[in-house]
């Protein structure tokens, strides 16, 4: 699962982005930020797209989505050239996590896991979208991030602009 920021910059900061021949630092600044909030997003539930639906289950206290630390530590700039920074993670449940589905058996007529040492066997799980990264399903940007991130690319500029005697 892969998220880009391409088109989300400010008609200002692209004006003053304009001035750089190679805008790679810009989009890496602005990445390592989604980077950042991405993660962040795990234990600060304001920078959520939205609320995510409580677990039916009592896992011992442990958030299921940091349980192992993969997923979170999944998360990284896989792209970044001139024109764009992707973000993203490559486990393959990351997009069931944030944006939700259904997990059906594929070579017996049950799932079978184990839950506070209890085997559960079903039929289908459900689960419930807990979007991490800051976009909501439509792909926008959330506000907060969006702030963020434009604050990050602002302050590139700005540092490259001092560096290059502007």
């Amino acid at each position: 699962m892969s998220l880009r920021i391409s088109n989300q910059l400010s008609p200002a900061l692209r004006q003053l982005a304009s001035a750089f021949a190679d805008k790679t630092p810009i989009l890496e600044a602005m990445g390592l930020q989604l980077v950042s909030l991405t993660k962040r997003s795990f234990s600060d539930a304001s920078l959520r797209p939205s609320p995510w639906k409580p677990h039916k289950y009592n896992y011992g206290g442990h958030n299921l989505l940091r349980k192992s630390g993969a997923l979170w530590q999944s998360i990284r700039i896989t792209e970044v050239n001139g024109t764009f920074v992707r973000v993203g993670s490559d486990r393959k449940y990351a997009a069931l996590q944030q944006f939700g589905g259904i997990i059906r058996p594929v070579n017996a007529k049950f799932l079978r896991f184990r839950i506070a040492g209890r085997l559960v066997m079903a039929k289908q799980v459900e689960i419930p979208p807990r979007p991490f990264f800051p976009f909501t399903a439509g792909g926008q940007m959330t506000q907060t991030a969006q702030d963020k991130i434009e604050k990050v690319g602002l302050a590139k500029v700005n540092a490259m602009m001092k560096q290059a005697g502007f």
